[in-house]
């Protein structure tokens, strides 16, 4: 089986960096023997495996048997991610693979079935596993560790999934941690932040409907939307959903049980990790209630993480993706309700963590920052963790202005494929928008297409227009609006944020501009004006100059 190893970064696209022989056979054991008890499970001590990042070797092994009453099972697939930096933008270290399983025999008791065997291996100690049949999820968000072996049995014919295997109770508190997050969930009741509650509950109809639901409402039974309308009610739904994301929760009561019964060094990451999952949803509602006063800042102070749970993170290389973004998300909030800036909040985290947090904000934040080049280099100095470094420094260079644009192509409206590079010799305006996008249809309108027909007589400058959707059917009816773009306008589809072009450039939120110039190098990616006059002036400034960078205007990276 053949299996390619990949690196996501900069957001932009996996890249091959080698192709490797995974070790899959189809194991056949004698009659009655237990995976639990056979001796040289491949993966454990005693197994030679591959070349770790930090020099030593390590595999997880998986093993499936599928059943199916079909004469074609389908086949199985699995992905496993380390070192995640940013998921949103897919910053993280991926290997995938598809399982190619062979029939099983009588004598080994699997006859009926299809087996297979697979060594994985793994760089670091610790990563994330998904499996999945087709549309159908079998493991999800599942950690394991460098050496762990885990059989799978997968019925496919009443869709029910067994896990057996020397490692299979640390998988199964995984999937019951899971399954308490989801009820959990489930039991919290909708609500909706809005400034009038007059506004919905606008006629005796709809109030008495409404009382009669708050009336019969039983906590755990049934459910009803809660309306925040004043800061007090959204500052107590902030409190309860801090409350679940600490030790008053539920969900971590329930894996300190298992405190005694797991490794060590996993029951820290699963605590980090849950910690920070439930945290960065809690962040994420504080965030949409748009806090003000400084009763939100006694309250994120109120419940914030005890530098215990912090201190963990002295002896990792790397966090939960979860945890570090919500400690980003928290530092902005408390940056916004009190005069503690971000970098003086991420000062005080442990170094790796600190490392992570910094990436993140810059990730995340740079495009607001009129002089992201600066913040770039003063966070790039006094970074000390070396593959969060890497992916900075990678994201520096590809976006810094005189960078050539990448050339992958996109599709026009008869499909006919467009490269970039076919845009040298004009300034290019670059608009990035989504068909039913509120923020994209008022760009159009208040200074996109207005920008189109100032400059429709010009032969210098060219609009180009490339769609974020996916579905081709609905960006050209779009076009046919005529709301997002103009006649005049190259308009292109790039079938979605996993294009490169938009993964090169963190093309995730809609509209987005870019500039380029007329070598097809960047001019800016950001702190672009917010009026129709100020994007003229901007245009006319690179129209006149004869260089390819004006120095007349900060140049964002």
């Amino acid at each position: 089986m053949k299996k390619t190893l990949l690196i996501c970064l900069m957001g932009l696209l996996c890249l091959p960096i080698s192709t490797l022989n995974a070790q899959s056979k189809v194991v056949e054991s004698p009659p009655g023997t237990d995976l639990v008890y056979q001796p040289g499970i491949p993966g454990q001590e005693g197994e030679s495996s591959s070349a770790r990042r930090d020099g030593t070797e390590a595999y997880f092994t998986l093993r499936t048997e599928i059943y199916s009453s079909s004469a074609i099972s389908s086949l199985l697939h699995w992905e496993l991610r380390e070192l995640e930096l940013d998921t949103r933008y897919d910053y993280s270290f991926l290997q995938q693979d598809t399982l190619q399983s062979s029939p099983g025999t009588f004598f080994s008791g699997t006859q009926g079935k299809q087996v297979s065997e697979s060594r994985i291996p793994m760089g670091e100690s610790i990563g994330r596993f998904h499996l999945w049949d087709g549309q159908h999820v079998l493991l999800e968000n599942i950690w394991i560790q460098a050496g762990d072996s885990l059989a799978v049995l997968w019925d496919q014919t009443t869709s029910k999934l067994m896990l057996s295997g020397p490692d299979a109770d640390k998988i199964r508190l995984q999937v019951h941690l899971q399954e308490l997050d989801m009820t959990a969930k489930a039991n919290l009741n909708p609500a909706m932040i809005l400034s009038d509650v007059k506004r919905i509950l606008d006629s005796p109809e709809k109030q008495e409907e409404y009382n009669r639901i708050s009336e019969q409402y039983r906590t755990g039974w049934t459910r009803k939307m809660l309306w925040l309308d004043s800061e007090e009610e959204r500052i107590n739904r902030a409190s309860q959903l801090l409350k679940l994301s600490g030790t008053e929760g539920s969900l971590l009561s329930e894996l300190k049980r298992y405190r005694n019964e797991i490794d060590t060094d996993l029951y820290a990451w699963l605590h980090a990790y849950w910690t920070g999952k439930l945290r960065k949803e809690a962040m994420e509602f504080i965030g949409i209630a748009r806090p003000q006063s400084r009763d939100w800042a006694e309250l994120l102070l109120r419940y914030g993480m005890q530098s215990e749970d912090i201190s963990v993170a002295n002896d990792w290389k790397v966090a939960p993706s979860e945890w570090t973004e919500s400690v980003y998300l928290e530092n902005k909030l408390l940056e916004k309700v009190s005069p503690v800036s971000f970098f003086y909040l991420s000062a005080t985290l442990p170094e790796s963590l600190r490392d992570q947090v910094d990436a993140l904000y810059l990730i995340r934040e740079y495009r607001n920052h009129t002089q992201s080049d600066s913040l770039f280099s003063a966070v790039l100095d006094r970074m000390h963790t070396p593959w969060v470094e890497d992916y900075l420094q990678n994201i520096y260079d590809s976006n810094i202005a005189g960078r050539e644009i990448l050339n992958y192509p996109l599709l026009d409206s008869d499909g006919s494929e467009v490269f970039p590079h076919s845009w040298k010799g004009k300034l290019v305006f670059l608009d990035f928008w989504l068909s039913g996008c509120g923020s994209c249809l008022k760009f159009a309108k208040n200074n996109f297409l207005p920008l189109i027909q100032s400059y429709a007589a010009h032969p210098e400058i060219l609009f180009v227009t490339i769609s974020g959707d996916s579905d081709a059917e609905r960006w050209r009816k779009s076009l046919e609006s005529g709301l997002y773009t103009a006649d005049s306008s190259l308009d292109l589809f790039s079938g979605g944020i996993s294009h490169p072009l938009l993964k090169q450039y963190q093309i995730q939120a809609f509209p987005t501009q870019l500039l380029l110039d007329k070598e097809g190098k960047i001019l800016r990616t950001g702190d672009f004006p917010s009026t129709l006059d100020g994007w003229s002036q901007l245009i006319d400034s690179y129209l006149a100059s004869p260089k390819s960078v004006s120095t007349s205007h900060p140049i964002t990276p």
